[in-house]
């Protein structure tokens, strides 16, 4: 199944296995009021027995900018790393599971272990769970994420 979104100049094709999974997003700079479309990169998503353990984000003329992992322990996503273009660690999240499997801690560091934000808030760390393998996952996101989580949901 594909999809097709223009945003802000660009042309995003989305391609999704018959599970509702995200493979690929391929971007495209449009030109001449959308005449012409410039491939610019992509987004590649890579599975194994049906769970996400990789996105991939190239670019034209770059190459690899951002690598994100996913490790499991019971077919329950614990840890999900960014790396950079040079495959450096950049942040973790790590969420931990109770004995119902019910997830009840996310925790998101820098590289070092700096703290950026933690969450007991079980619905909010299931809705962050339910999104993964079918949208992009941008690494401005998870900082806004953790900002969120650090200023709103432990305040309350």
């Amino acid at each position: 199944m594909k999809k097709i979104q223009i945003e802000k100049g660009y042309k995003y094709v989305y391609d999704y296995a018959g599970n509702g999974n995200l493979l690929d997003v391929k971007f495209y700079k449009r030109k001449f009021l959308g005449l012409v479309n410039e491939f610019q990169g992509r987004y590649e998503f890579i599975y194994q027995d049906d769970k996400l353990i990789s996105q991939r984000n190239t670019f034209k003329d770059i190459g690899l900018t951002e690598a994100t992992a996913y490790m499991y322990e019971n077919d329950k996503l614990t840890r999900k790393e960014y790396y950079n273009s040079a495959m450096a660690l950049r942040y973790y999240i790590d969420i931990t599971y109770n004995e119902k499997n019910e997830p009840v801690k996310m925790e998101i560091h820098q590289f070092t272990g700096r703290e950026l934000g933690v969450t007991n808030n079980t619905d909010f760390i299931k809705q962050y769970l339910d999104k993964q393998g079918k949208q992009i996952d941008f690494l401005n996101d998870m900082l806004d994420m953790a900002n969120k989580i650090k200023n709103d949901l432990n305040k309350s």
